[in-house]
């Protein structure tokens, strides 16, 4: 039995020693694995940075063909201009926008002229000869002020730059307004830049054109106004004091009906029985003409034209009979005839619309 015993005693002792052993070996294991897991990880590349492009506008620019401009946007209240060839050369490798930032995002971009339209991404527009060679562009969104913003890079540009003067004009010849775009195509001190329309540019010609009035005709109810005898006359008398190159459109005769009793000082309708007194015994006609190719006409064709239309009949005494009998009154003068648009003796302008051409451009006579 004591032999027994001492047996188990040394078996449970071996137990205990391997279970040591393996408890230790195990700990050496992970103490010694932990360092290498971590000098595996810092052994990992850095992640790429993406380096952000940029675009210098005035490479590619040949700067020593035709007469360069550079008008720069959203710098100040008005667009600042550089015309110093100098300038320009010495800030080609160094006036730049970002086009593609770290993150990939597009930024800035240079359009060619035969695309191009002014919004409030732009940066520049370059010129040559006042003709747009290509505009610089960068997303206000992604660039945000362009007075200070690194993405944008303008060198001395800005030092160097001047305000431009807007002149707008407005004519009513087309002769002037020609003329006026002519001479600013020769003259290196004006010119359209970026307010040259992009399209109808000259405007043609839009006629003038006008309306005249013409006497009243008056004509008794019992014969009534020959309308087409009428318009030859007024087209005959027009024909004598038109002006060259203005023509006759129409004439347009209007049956205004018979009027009614006025008082002859407040000129207000006379009632009887609460309604107006008509005079039956003459009709009244108004008459007008559209004109085009002129929009006024002098007092001495007016006049003309009034000598040689006025048509109205007389009716001052049978007026005085009507007054007797139906008013009771010998008073013939102290009414009036009322007509609805009112009655007139004399042609004149009602409507004029001469011609009118707008034209914006540029007085660089300040700027370097």
């Amino acid at each position: 039995m004591i032999r027994l015993a001492f047996l188990g005693v040394l078996l449970l002792g071996g137990l205990i020693a391997l279970g040591g052993f393996f408890l230790v070996r195990g700990s050496e294991t992970m103490l010694t694995d932990a360092p290498q897991q971590e000098q595996t990880a810092s052994m990992q590349p850095d992640p790429v940075v993406a380096e952000a492009e940029r675009l210098y506008f005035l490479q590619g620019i040949d700067l020593d063909q035709g007469a360069i401009t550079l008008v720069l946007f959203n710098l100040g209240p008005s667009p600042l201009i550089v015309r110093d060839i100098d300038v320009l050369k010495a800030a080609q490798d160094s006036a730049y926008v970002t086009m593609t930032g770290t993150d990939g995002q597009t930024l800035g971009q240079f359009t060619p002229a035969t695309a191009s339209a002014l919004t409030e991404d732009n940066i520049a527009q370059i010129y040559r000869d006042d003709r747009l060679v290509g505009t610089v562009s960068c997303a206000m969104s992604a660039c945000g002020s362009f007075a200070d913003t690194p993405d944008i890079n303008y060198g001395d540009l800005r030092t160097a730059s001047a305000p431009i003067q807007r002149i707008e004009d407005h004519f009513d010849t087309h002769a002037d307004y020609l003329s006026t775009i002519d001479a600013i195509a020769v003259d290196p001190d004006f010119m359209l830049l970026h307010a040259r329309p992009r399209t109808d540019f000259p405007q043609p010609r839009n006629a003038a054109s006008m309306q005249i009035s013409f006497p009243t005709v008056i004509a008794p109810a019992s014969a009534p106004l020959d309308a087409v005898a009428h318009e030859l006359l007024v087209s005959f008398a027009l024909a004598s004091v038109l002006p060259d190159g203005a023509s006759l459109r129409d004439v347009t005769i209007t049956d205004l009906g018979n009027g009614v009793v006025g008082d002859g000082d407040s000129r207000t309708p006379v009632l009887a029985g609460g309604a107006p007194i008509s005079y039956p015994d003459v009709r009244y006609y108004s008459v007008t003409a559209l004109v085009d190719g002129a929009a006024d006409l002098d007092q001495s064709a007016l006049d003309t034209l009034t000598n040689q239309t006025l048509d109205q009949y007389d009716f001052a005494a049978d007026f005085a009979v009507f007054a007797r009998e139906h008013l009771q009154s010998s008073c013939a003068d102290c009414f009036w005839i009322l007509v609805d648009g009112g009655s007139s003796t004399r042609a004149r302008v009602i409507q004029s619309q001469p011609e009118s051409y707008a034209l914006e451009y540029f007085d660089l006579r300040d700027t370097p």
